[in-house]
């Protein structure tokens, strides 16, 4: 042996001893040798290297390695911390992404993959099963999801408040429907708006009165529109129900009169009559619609302020607000 060789002696199983010699002696880059281990052989009790489990230093130091249970840790010099080594339960597989299983080690699934090829992808183990889960923190400002393009400009994403936004040239297409559920948000008036180039209200719900708007913001009834409204092709209809409370409907005159109860007719509201079936032995002049709080009359007139008591004609009506 040199100057400066040290020897360690392992323990055979048949209770003889195995040599291993350690050079420390510089070389000639100033490098010290390092320690060579034979390999080891399928034979029990032929490892290089045997670690036996005790507990951890107190304190960790530079280089150290340590075996506890079923961990293998090193201290690595940078803030002298202690890492622990991570170990596979059993052989990873390509493409596959591993993550911590129950005991701590790592595993690989098939429904968790990536390649360049296809990118990252995520499969349910579960038809149960939710997939993916963005959750934020409890005071979570910004967005949960995001989709960019090669600029990081966003195209699509879920914020925190779980409202989505798509942006870009392309279309967002909904193929087999889709419900819009607003009854969550009892306060604000515009969930749902579809915004044109220059009409920020082109289509806008009100959840708060259960109104829709197009080009409004503030629809006062069912369906407020701000703009004119158009049948584009010859032979399209507008169909109104008639029936109680009905703004439009037949009626027959009694003794040459008749009051109809329809909620919402107002003072200001305008009423067209037309003649359906004459029935009359007295010529009636004009028939006369009034609209008063929630009621249309009719009557048949001979005369200014004269009723035609003779005319029990049935008439159409049409009662605009």
């Amino acid at each position: 042996m040199a100057t400066n060789d040290f020897i360690l002696q392992q323990v055979q199983s048949d209770g003889s001893f195995k040599a291993f010699t350690w050079s420390a002696t510089a070389s000639t880059t100033n490098v010290v040798n390092p320690i060579y281990f034979p390999a080891g052989t399928a034979t029990a009790g032929t490892a290089p290297i045997y670690l036996q489990s005790g507990v951890l230093l107190s304190a960790p130091v530079i280089g150290a390695i340590e075996f506890l249970t079923d961990k293998l840790y090193t201290t690595i010099t940078t803030g002298t911390a202690r890492k622990e080594l991570a170990m596979w339960d059993a052989a990873g597989t390509p493409g596959r992404i591993p993550f911590e299983t129950t005991n701590g080690r790592l595993v690989d699934s098939g429904n968790l993959t990536y390649t360049a090829a296809t990118g990252l992808q995520v499969v349910a183990g579960a038809t149960t099963a939710v997939p993916v889960i963005a959750k934020g923190a409890a005071s979570q400002t910004a967005d949960l999801i995001q989709a960019q393009d090669s600029s990081a400009n966003v195209l699509a994403k879920v914020d925190v408040n779980g409202s989505g936004y798509f942006s870009g040239s392309g279309q967002s297409i909904i193929q087999l429907g889709a419900t819009i559920n607003q009854a969550q948000d009892s306060t604000s008036a515009g969930v749902f708006n579809v915004k044109g180039q220059t009409d920020t209200s082109l289509i806008i719900t009100d959840n708060v009165n259960n109104r829709v708007g197009i080009g409004t913001a503030a629809p006062t009834k069912k369906l407020g529109v701000s703009g004119d409204i158009s049948l584009e092709t010859a032979g399209n209809r507008l169909y109104i129900k008639e029936g109680t409370n009905g703004m439009v409907g037949q009626t027959t005159l009694v003794a040459g009169t008749i009051a109809i109860t329809i909620s919402g007719v107002t003072t200001s509201s305008r009423a067209f009559v037309t003649l359906v079936t004459p029935n009359t032995t007295t010529l009636t002049t004009t028939y006369q619609a009034v609209c008063t709080a929630n009621t249309l009359t009719i009557q048949a007139n001979i005369a200014a302020g004269t009723i035609n008591i003779a005319d029990v004609s049935t008439l159409n009506y049409l009662v605009i607000n």
